[in-house]
């Protein structure tokens, strides 16, 4: 028996993020459009004078409604969101007979 999962709708696809990828002569940057977005805030020590922000983003890329589609993303990649660069850390590939979204987990540089 297989299992058929439906694409993310795309009323709760509503961001987009700026995606750097490396080439031969520097980085290529494509907007990556149609995904899911959710920033977590965290400052590594809010009483230090070094106070760290360590903000990430878990976004999530649908393999049908998200655009532009088949984009590939890898741990290291960099990623823009609301004028701030994040940096893939994680990439989660979900699937039942074929692949059905992605999770991507950035982390503020």
């Amino acid at each position: 028996m297989s299992t058929t999962i439906r694409p993310i709708p795309v009323s709760l696809l509503t961001d987009s993020v700026l995606l750097f990828t490396p080439s031969e002569n520097g980085e290529i940057s494509e907007l990556v459009e149609n995904v899911r977005v959710i920033r977590t805030s965290e400052i590594t020590d809010r009483a230090a004078v070094n106070a760290r922000d360590i903000s990430e983003l878990t976004v999530y890329y649908d393999c049908v409604n998200s655009y532009p589609r088949y984009m590939e993303f890898a741990a290291g990649m960099l990623m823009q969101y609301d004028d701030i660069i994040y940096e893939v850390m994680k990439v989660e590939e979900f699937s039942a007979e074929k692949l059905h979204h992605l999770r991507i987990t950035a982390r503020r540089t």
